[in-house]
């Protein structure tokens, strides 16, 4: 399926997507995304603490919890950042979403 169905490819083309929409949120907040990272469908958000190379676990927890209740399954890491890896055949409308 994954040959069939051209999904790394697919991946690839819709992680440019994922990029420029997770650097814009990132751009709304630069004092608590610090870093924005990932490739293909795979991504992780790195949230900062109070103290320099500190991570807010906290907000990481909060925004993973208020995401499942919204719908959304995030992974939470419990070290502050937040993990996104949707499935491979996931429509873009809903990836965007």
């Amino acid at each position: 399926m994954l040959e069939e169905e051209r999904l790394p490819q697919r991946a690839a083309k819709l992680g440019q997507a994922v990029r420029k929409r997770l650097l814009a949120i990132q751009a709304k907040h630069p004092e608590k995304i610090t870093h924005v990272f990932g490739e293909g469908l795979v991504w992780a958000l790195l949230l900062a603490g109070k103290e320099p190379r500190e991570w807010d676990v906290d907000l990481g927890d909060g925004v993973t919890q208020a995401a499942i209740h919204k719908g959304l399954l995030l992974i939470r890491t419990g070290v502050g950042s937040i993990k996104l890896g949707p499935p491979l055949v996931i429509e873009e409308g809903a990836l965007m979403e």
